[in-house]
């Protein structure tokens, strides 16, 4: 591995830990909404800067996993809902299927 992990560290606590802690903890629902599809590019970026530089000769299967990471990017994005009732994040079982019930408190969205 290169000399620069150590990057890949400080990139991860300076954009994953603080977006972890306000999606959990806030109540602030239209926020949250804004703030989730940058959190995903954010931290798909990080996690995919660490692949690259841990196989610097991989050829095309770096391509391959960058797609898949892409894609589970998207399939997360698609299968999260906020709550406006208790301001809770919701997933659902089914990739890029929103949920239609809320996990925490058990209204039904439309």
């Amino acid at each position: 591995m290169k000399d620069n992990f150590i990057y890949w560290w400080a990139g991860w606590a300076i954009f994953g830990i603080p977006i972890f802690l306000f999606l959990r903890f806030s109540k602030n629902v239209p926020l949250k909404r804004a703030v989730f599809p940058i959190s995903l590019v954010l931290t798909t970026a990080v996690f995919l800067y660490l692949i690259w530089n841990m196989m610097e000769n991989g050829g095309a299967i770096l391509y391959i996993f960058s797609a898949f990471a892409i894609a589970i990017g998207v399939a997360n994005y698609r299968s999260t809902a906020f709550c406006d009732s208790c301001y809770a994040m919701t997933y659902s079982g089914t990739p890029f299927k929103r949920p239609v019930v809320c996990s925490a408190f058990g209204s039904k969205w439309l």
